[in-house]
């Protein structure tokens, strides 16, 4: 391991300086500035502050719940962060790296590069950039600090990038300054200071261009809970810095040897600025909860600061300050202001005196600081995000960074958004693209060029933003949540990222598959290109391609889960997933469809991890924080908490390749001697398995298949590994960087572990090989469960070479005991049985005793989940369960998507009876299900379409319809009702019915339908079945077409160019989701809306409107010889039905009053239903 001159302090900070955001001066126990508040109280102020309001983007609220996901896991006792455990602990391991080696060789997998969208391919990010720095000669020589990935160099301007802290463990960067007389010597500022989520050591100095680092005389104890935010360097004495602090800002005069507290200021500083050209003087932003922050000045280099004049500002509702000054006027000061109340915009003011007077810039409101490309929006991060540059050059030309980066050349007056980070949402016309969240807007001093440092990494303009240059390849700052390795190929891997999405990494490419923050994630066992996503609070997603389109498949009517909501496969059936939010949840259908397994099980918690045994999936383990329940019957039924564990927050689970009682759990926070438990009896009772480890939070832990019982624990400190050999844990994190940890996950085809960092990417190593192949015994049984009778085969799995083995079944068995490596037991009397196995080698032996591991039933009942069921039609779906068994074979096979496991679907085209016949050793038992098919119309099929006849034709019902296979359905979306040529996207095609017609002579038809909310199609096509294979035209389609007095019933208004004789297909299928009932069908030769000269047609003798024009009133009467029923309809210019009326009877003796007086003035269309034949007439309201 490469020698570092010093080891660095680091520390949790403290939950009241976590966040600059309004709901934390609602905090009661706060009296002061300086107050520590307690998280749960933190956690209170949140959610009274939130709990009437919306909840939307970019308003604060993602970023509070992950820094809560953080902090709520590794905080304890007393519900204050510790300061001073993590340094206790890092320390201890490096003095050990010195006499000891860790394991594993770790090496980067990525990402290297940024990712990119998986449909379009733009940029996204790598991660979060908060601070840059320039080399005072060298303009290609850049420094980049991250919150959670260190300090970052490039010699090339931004084409790759190196870094040098990953030996310090989990190290945030808040600021850099360079020695500008001696640029090798330089300071960082460690922590985060935007979102407060990570350690902090105070100030570190390097002599030698960043290689090795030193601390400085502001390192934090035990007993000091500050951040640095900001760091100056005197350009003319290159030995004083200034640093703003959480309690002040502090100076030395020495290189950062001795600090002393600035006079005149007490509270929390986030930015400081020296005047241009003179480094006496020095602004200060200070914070506030509530309000009233101030700006504040020293004249003395920084020995003492006021308060500047308030003329032009009022500071009652501000409580973040960035400010900005430019060399092109020494006299000018910027402060960018945030709101105290929502995190939004409050004010951009201007000095033009070094302080002294201020003034509003805006001409007029426009809240820069949301999301929205228009400045409309209210409330921002304001507290989180917040930059803002001045030009060298001109005084007037300023940016402002927040959700997005604008741009005025008026010196504040007016605004241009010069990024657009959500092209998706608002489109690209609003400007190009950059990820969102602006941490440091910074002119290069040489070159004029302006950088960004934001959530997904650093860009520059050349340009004055009108076209951005991303320069964040090279970055490896990822910071991942949850991965998701496949299990047959290697090089592709899924991963949940902050701020940077769920990300696939595919033969090399790393592809954004679903945006936001990216959260737990699968890749199939039995089909790579099945994949499952989710972004926050178990927002899950499935797709069957690799992710170019997903499917929506949150459990319908859950609340929302935690942050990262836990949720994975059934290891032997891959269409069963469960996924853990208030209840447990389970779906045998990859998504589709859900079903509660425990409910109200943990009250209102919610659980944090789900494990699944992979020898007996019957058990399942769920936890929430403090609480582990498990079921041995797959979820009919669960146990009461778990006795015996620390109540301590629990992290993860997990179970052993071959004993589903063998069971591993994982603690946060810093509670000496309580990291990892383990039970061998599935949770009655427990072992500490802590020795070893250093007391930090331990993540994730992950069990290693064929194995001497290894297990690799993810830290904040790194990975450590243990096997049933070895008293302790063994440092396991050779070449990794010291950084969190937050998943593991091991490539079995070549013995890979791979490790999500949250900071540092995704990094694999060999699995660990001892040097001396250990003794270890172990086996297992091919049934968990037997009938009394059945036999029971056992497997010696133990390591290999060995003189002997010894078996212990039990006194009812039989045998009793063995010396063989594979023996067929059975037993005398029912109950759970335990085994135990000896395994001999040159004089030493292991044990290895599985309690209760094989359950012997004196009877055999298995039960399907399922009776019979009637009213279904051909092709429905049917999920089918059976349990109790270990072998399950259903008959017949027509209609099955399967024939064997426990789970089957069918979908019948009659009615059926299914049989399955399970198994469990020599038991059998057979149980049936019976399901009704309900003949579906005649004309259900295109080859038994009906003839259509001009006029009204049925009634007609699509009620247990089907859809065949390959039959068509026009295209369709959510804006396409009433569309010609599309469909409602209301569930696709479901019922659907055909009819047919013969080409009229006129070559023009209509089809009318009433009676029920549905949708037509009509194709051209060769014969029925050319349809089916794909070979038609899509002449006319068409939804809702009547509005609501109608029912939304479909028409094809006109079809014209038709080949007179030539047969031609008609589709109907019900509208919303499938729906079913009756309707009729009216077919003319003519169109719907068939206009008539109010003079010289015959027609004109037929209906007489008077007066037309008219007001809205008009009178209506017929010249007919006999009594007829009319439908009368009205319509406007762009087909809305306004009026609706049956009139029984009318003669030519008849007048019918019509009142349209509400309808707006304009052109309307009269629709005359009189027998078979269809009459229009236009009216005119003026």
């Amino acid at each position: 391991m490469r020698k570092i001159f010093y080891f660095i302090l680091l520390m949790l900070i403290p939950a009241i300086h976590a966040f600059s955001q309004p709901w934390m001066e609602n905090i009661s126990s706060l009296k002061s500035i300086d107050d520590s508040a307690r998280f749960v109280e933190i956690q209170k102020a949140f959610k009274n502050y939130w709990k009437d309001r919306e909840i939307e983007k970019g308003h604060g609220y993602n970023p509070f719940k992950r820094w809560e996901w953080f902090m709520e896991q590794r905080i304890w006792g007393e519900w204050k962060i510790p300061n001073h455990i993590l340094w206790e602990e890092s320390t201890k391991k490096q003095q050990l790296s010195k006499t000891k080696s860790a394991g594993g060789n770790w090496t980067l997998l990525g990402p290297v590069e940024s990712s990119r969208y998986i449909d379009t391919d733009e940029v996204l990010g790598s991660g979060r950039i908060d601070c840059i720095a320039f080399h005072p000669s060298d303009i290609n020589i850049i420094w980049v600090g991250s919150p959670t990935g260190g300090l970052w160099k490039t010699i090339n301007g931004g084409n790759t990038w190196y870094t040098k802290t990953d030996d310090l463990p989990s190290l945030g960067i808040s600021d850099i300054v360079l020695d500008p007389g001696n640029p090798d010597i330089i300071y960082i500022a460690t922590g985060d200071r935007d979102a407060h989520a990570i350690y902090s050591a105070g100030i570190l100095k390097s002599i030698d261009g960043g290689e090795t680092w030193n601390t400085t005389g502001l390192s934090f104890d035990q007993n000091d809970i500050n951040l640095v935010n900001r760091l100056l360097i005197n350009p003319d004495n290159t030995d004083i810095l200034i640093a703003a602090r959480d309690d002040g800002i502090y100076r030395s005069n020495d290189g950062g040897g001795n600090w002393v507290k600035a006079d005149g200021i007490t509270g929390h500083y986030k930015d400081l600025e020296f005047k241009p050209g003179d480094p006496s003087v020095i602004y200060a932003a200070k914070f506030t909860y509530g309000g009233n922050a101030w700006i504040y000045k020293s004249t003395d280099g920084g020995s003492s600061f006021s308060v500047v004049s308030s003329s032009g500002i009022e500071i009652s509702n501000i409580n973040r300050i960035e400010l900005a000054v430019t060399p092109a006027d020494s006299s000018i000061v910027y402060a960018l202001c945030s709101n105290a109340n929502n995190g939004g915009l409050n004010a951009i003011y201007k000095s033009t005196d070094s302080g002294v007077n201020w003034e509003n810039t805006m001409a007029s409101y426009k809240n820069i600081l949301a999301s929205d490309p228009f400045g409309n929006n209210s409330g921002g991060q304001g507290w989180y995000d917040l930059s803002i540059a001045a030009s060298p050059k001109d005084t007037n030309e300023i940016y402002v960074g927040g959700i997005n980066i604008w741009k005025s050349t008026d010196g504040g007056k007016t605004w241009m958004l010069k990024t657009n980070g959500y092209p998706r949402i608002y489109g690209t016309v609003y400007g190009p693209y950059v990820h969102v969240d602006h941490h440091i807007l910074k002119y290069h001093p040489e070159t004029g060029t302006l950088f960004s440092g934001h959530d997904g990494g650093i860009d520059k303009t050349y340009d004055g933003g009108k076209t951005w240059v991303d320069i964040t390849d090279g970055l490896e700052i990822l910071q991942i949540y949850r991965i998701g390795s496949s299990a047959t190929k290697r090089d592709l891997v899924l991963m949940g990222s902050q701020d940077n999405s769920t990300i696939q990494y595919k033969s090399g490419k790393w592809k954004v598959v679903l945006g936001g923050d990216g959260m737990e994630c699968i890749v199939d066992y039995s089909d790579t290109n099945t994949i499952y996503s989710s972004f926050q609070y178990g927002n899950m997603f499935y797709s069957s391609d690799g992710g170019l389109n997903l499917r929506y498949i949150k459990p319908e009517g859950s609340p929302d889960g935690a942050w990262i909501t836990p949720f994975i496969m059934h290891p032997h059936y891959p269409n069963i997933i469960y996924a853990g939010f208030k209840n447990i949840y389970r779906s045998i259908n990859r998504g589709s469809a859900w079903d509660s397994i425990a409910t109200n099980l943990s009250g209102e918690l919610l659980f944090r991890s789900i494990a699944i045994s992979p020898s007996n999936p019957d058990y399942i383990y769920a936890a929430t924080m403090q609480k582990i329940w498990r079921t041995t019957d797959g979820g009919n039924s669960w146990t009461d908490p778990l006795p015996g564990l620390p109540y301590v927050n629990i992290t993860y689970l997990t179970v052993s390749q071959h004993d589903p009682n063998k069971i591993w759990v994982t603690f946060s926070g810093y509670i000496l001697n309580k990291k990892v438990f383990t039970s061998n009896d599935g949770g009655t009772s427990w072992e500490n398995y802590t020795d070893g480890l250093p007391n930090v939070p331990v993540n994730c832990i992950v069990y290693e298949n064929n194995s001497n019982m290894g297990v690799y624990a993810g830290t904040d400190l790194g990975v450590y590994y243990r096997n049933k050999s070895m008293d302790e844990w063994i440092d396991f994190s050779e070449g990794l960087p010291n950084v969190i940890v937050n998943e593991l996950e091991i490539y079995y085809p070549d013995s890979i572990i791979r490790a999500g960092t949250y900071g540092r990417g995704l990094w694999e190593s060999e699995l660990y090989t001892p040097s001396t192949p250990p003794l270890f015994a172990e086996f297992a049984a091919n049934y968990n469960s037997v009938c009394l009778g059945s036999k029971i085969t056992f497997n010696n799995l133990s390591s290999p070479g060995l003189d002997s083995l010894k078996w212990d079944f039990g006194l009812d068995a039989a045998p009793t005991s063995s010396t063989d490596p594979e023996v067929e037991v059975s037993y005398t009397s029912a109950g759970d049985k335990t085994i135990s196995l000896i395994a001999y080698k040159g004089g030493d032996s292991d044990t290895i005793t599985k309690v209760n591991y094989v359950r012997v039933v004196d009877n055999f009942d298995i039960s399907l989940t399922t009776s019979d069921i009637t009213g279904l039609k051909k092709y429905d779906e049917v999920i089918l369960e059976a349990s109790g068994a270990s072998v399950y074979s259903w008959t017949p096979s027509t209609g099955l998507d399967t024939t064997s496991g426990p789970v089957v679907i069918a979908r019948p085209v009659t009615t059926t009876t299914y049989k399955v016949t399970a198994s469990q050793g020599t038991c059998y038992d057979t149980v049936s299900v019976t399901l009704v098919i309900n003949p579906p119309p005649p004309y259900d099929d295109v080859c038994n379409a009906i003839e259509l006849v001009f006029g009204t034709n049925g009634p007609y019902t699509n009620q247990y319809a089907t859809v065949q296979p390959n039959e068509p359905f026009p295209p369709s979306n959510a804006n396409s009702c009433n569309v010609p040529m599309k469909w409602c996207e209301e569930g696709g095609l479901q019922n659907s019915v055909w009819f047919k017609f013969t080409g009229p002579a006129s070559g023009i038809i209509s089809i009318d339908s009433e009676g029920m909310d549905n949708q037509i199609a009509v194709y051209d096509s060769p014969a029925y079945d050319s349809i089916l294979f794909g070979i038609y035209t899509l002449l006319a389609a068409n939804d809702d077409y009547h509005d609501e007095s109608e029912g939304y019933a479909a028409a094809i208004a006109e079809i014209t160019g038709l080949t007179e004789g030539k047969t031609y297909w008609v589709q109907v299928d019900g509208s919303a989701g499938g729906a079913v009932g009756s309707f009729n069908l009216i077919y003319w030769d003519s169109p719907l809306s068939i206009s008539f000269p109010e003079t010289g047609r015959p027609e004109d003798n037929l209906v007489t409107i008077y007066p037309n024009p008219n007001e809205g009133t008009f009178d209506l009467s017929l010249n007919l010889d006999e009594p007829k029923n009319i439908l009368l309809k009205v319509y406007n210019i762009n087909g809305q039905m306004v009026y609706s009326e049956y009139i029984e009877k009318m003669t030519r003796n008849d007048t019918r009053n019509i009142n349209l007086k509400n309808a707006a003035q304009g052109l309307y269309i009269l629709k005359l239903i009189i027998d078979q034949k269809v009459v229009t007439i236009k009216v005119m309201i003026d």
